[in-house]
């Protein structure tokens, strides 16, 4: 924040030193505008507002005639500028501008990155007015613009901003098309966010598409699990929970009616719901809520974490681990008292599953934090509290042999743990 007022403070003074009819005055007043439209500090819609008065001046320097490269970068920054205060008329009017100033020299001139980012910014506002078909023009002319060797990522987003907008017209064959075509251009090592929301919008059409819908689900899956692993649940919460909602809508698919996939399905639209805000994203909020209310009613019959616990006990380990280590994390997360009673009814649950799910649960735990390990421990030496002592005996031996599965020193240190809180061997040892 103090490099991003220095910057400005610094163009400020620059300012001063260069009169207004002056290129260096309209260069000034450009970068002015960019460093407050991208500033850290003070409100937004002030700093945005104060961005547009300095591109305002930097088009009284840079004429289309002698200066057009120049003239369309800034009514570029000015359009993106607008659209984001919602004045989506005037930052459209922008853009086209831009774009008829970019291409006007020369034929060459047509596949300059400036053209390029004045069609994409041109076809996303299109979309806010609702023009997709526009759109669809608008991003072609981008696509004409960046060249695949040279703008890889560039083109990678325009392809992906169109297949957009041919699925909002109904084109889905078209739109899956440019989601696997941008997929080419963006590989997770250079374009991580592109390829991450080209995997999640192919899977969103393959959902939709006609044709074998076990395929289709099945492609989805593989998408969307390849798009949690860029959009992670802390980076990009957001995101994350719209990939995990529409996991569940696959799984679901998928499952038919075997109890398994069901409670895949559940796990994914419960894990959606958690992260989404029905204040901020009510309506993403509610679809998710929609998919969880119905995976369970297909399911019936018992809480939700007794059915996260027999899906756990139906897997694999490497899946078993992976479920565990998420689910964990986030009741962990929890704010008390809501942590701990969010524990407890997981764990009164899975102590009734078979020991392969508590030697599960015991390494997955022993990646956490110690205070962590110690807060799940307790709940679990609770929950044992709690049990009659035929079924306490049989919990203990399960947690047993989670111990004698750990290395000595972890295994040394876990039990003096649990022993601390009270916790005796089922031999009385």
């Amino acid at each position: 924040m103090t490099d991003a007022r220095a910057t400005i403070d610094g163009l400020r003074r620059l300012l001063s030193d260069h009169p207004p009819a002056t290129v260096e005055h309209g260069a000034i007043q450009f970068n002015l505008g960019l460093a407050l439209a991208e500033a850290p500090h003070g409100k937004r819609d002030a700093n945005l507002r104060a961005a547009i008065g300095h591109y305002a001046e930097a088009l009284r320097v840079f004429g289309a005639d002698r200066f057009p490269v120049e003239r369309s970068r800034v009514l570029n920054a000015l359009g993106a500028a607008e659209r984001e205060l919602g004045l989506l008329v005037q930052a459209r009017d922008r853009f086209r501008e831009a774009l008829e100033i970019a291409t006007a020299p020369s034929p060459e001139a047509a596949a300059s990155p400036e053209a390029g980012a004045a069609a994409n910014n041109l076809g996303l506002a299109s979309v806010d007015l609702g023009e997709a078909g526009a759109a669809v023009d608008a991003y072609g002319r981008a696509l004409e613009s960046f060249a695949a060797e040279r703008y890889p990522r560039q083109r990678a987003a325009a392809l992906h901003n169109r297949g957009q907008a041919r699925a909002a017209l109904g084109d889905l064959a078209a739109a899956a098309a440019d989601y696997r075509a941008a997929l080419e251009l963006a590989r997770p090592g250079d374009a991580a966010y592109v390829h991450g929301s080209a995997q999640l919008s192919l899977a969103v059409v393959l959902l939709d598409m006609p044709g074998d819908r076990t395929a289709l689900a099945a492609e989805a899956v593989a998408g969307l699990g390849a798009a949690l692993a860029i959009f992670t649940r802390t980076a990009y919460p957001f995101q994350h929970a719209i990939v995990k909602h529409n996991l569940g809508i696959a799984l679901e698919m998928l499952a038919g009616d075997h109890p398994t996939g069901l409670r895949r399905a559940l796990a994914s639209f419960e894990d959606a719901v958690q992260l989404l805000d029905p204040r901020l994203h009510e309506a993403q909020w509610r679809e998710a809520k929609a998919g969880l209310d119905r995976a369970e009613a297909r399911l019936g019959g018992v809480p939700r974490p007794v059915h996260f616990a027999r899906l756990l006990a139906d897997v694999a380990p490497a899946e078993r681990r992976e479920l565990l280590r998420y689910r964990l994390r986030v009741l962990l997360d929890l704010p008390e008292p809501h942590r701990t009673d969010a524990l407890f009814e997981l764990d009164r649950a899975l102590v009734e599953q078979p020991p392969d799910v508590t030697i599960s649960w015991m390494h997955a735990l022993m990646e956490q934090p110690g205070d962590d390990l110690a807060a799940a421990l307790a709940v679990r030496v609770a929950v044992f509290a709690e049990l009659d002592d035929e079924r306490r005996d049989t919990a203990a031996r399960s947690l047993e042999a989670a111990l004698g599965d750990l290395q000595v020193l972890q295994r040394v240190a876990v039990r003096d743990r649990l022993e601390a809180l009270g916790y005796e061997r089922p031999d009385g040892s």
